[in-house]
């Protein structure tokens, strides 16, 4: 399928479409399917169909497109490049300009071409819940796709926050403290705070206006104790709910875990200054 069949079919927003794929469904058939699903026939009555793999359906009574089986469309097993359905569906269907699903599509290359090896990733993984959702639910490959596209969901979200991280900060204020680098940010991205620690800072200070919501973050791999810093809040704010984690590296005024809670007047200046002085 190439992209004027795309166009074509996407000017019938009321055509009703079914996707083929095959049974047992796996990373790659079900984030093609997620892609065309989400992103390209978005207003279109939708279905999808399980078969064997390598099989196809060829009725004219409707419009299939196949993903991942039946040697056409968004099926790669005919092809000798470096490419998989994903891959397919996001070169047919222009998607390659949203850099998150070419993170997506670029993990299930590597995927579908063998080049993740078990020693590479953890036991808790998107690969372990697809083979996992195939065992418990093998004559229910429907619900596999389901629950696959609500992962696929989350994780575009996820990335979503990285993406908008990523460009927030250039924002971040840095000090000097004497457990390290410090780095502090309006904002209330918690993605800020990974990228702070790949950064080389070993403190991370946020304030977020929206909710109130602020705190102090050691790098986990810290050995470092920040009791001080809440010793001086408690002094200067006791009516603020300041928490001191048990590993003294964490300490938070509200959260999404504890939402209900007085929350600092403390401007994230005079966050950061606590953090220097101590």
């Amino acid at each position: 399928m190439n992209s004027k069949d795309i166009f074509q079919i996407k000017k019938s927003p009321n055509r009703q479409i079914t996707f083929v794929t095959h049974l047992n469904p796996d990373l790659d058939s079900s984030l093609a399917l997620w892609l065309l699903w989400k992103f390209v026939f978005v207003p279109h009555k939708k279905s999808i169909i399980f078969v064997p793999v390598g099989e196809k359906i060829e009725k004219q009574d409707k419009t299939y497109i196949h993903v991942d089986t039946g040697g056409k469309d968004f099926d790669h097993h005919q092809s000798k490049e470096y490419e998989c359905s994903a891959s397919l569906v996001m070169k047919v269907c222009g998607l390659n300009k949203d850099n998150i699903i070419v993170r997506m599509v670029d993990f299930t290359l590597l995927a579908d071409h063998g080049k993740l090896y078990d020693y590479e990733i953890e036991d808790f993984n998107l690969l372990n819940v697809i083979s996992g959702l195939n065992k418990k639910y093998k004559d229910n490959p429907s619900f596999v796709i389901e629950t696959l596209f609500i992962c696929y969901d989350a994780i575009y979200s996820s990335l979503t926050e990285t993406r908008e991280a990523e460009k927030a900060f250039v924002g971040g204020i840095e000090f000097d403290t004497r457990w390290g680098k410090g780095i502090g940010f309006n904002s209330r991205n918690p993605r800020l705070r990974n990228i702070a620690y790949k950064r080389g800072f070993e403190l991370f200070v946020f304030l977020d206006h929206t909710t109130g919501y602020a705190g102090f973050a050691l790098k986990g791999t810290s050995t470092k104790d920040i009791s001080a810093i809440y010793e001086t809040l408690r002094k200067i704010e006791p009516n603020a709910d300041w928490f001191l984690h048990s590993s003294h590296q964490l300490v938070l005024c509200g959260s999404a875990k504890a939402p209900n809670k007085n929350t600092t007047k403390l401007s994230l200046q005079e966050l950061i200054e606590i953090a220097s002085r101590n």
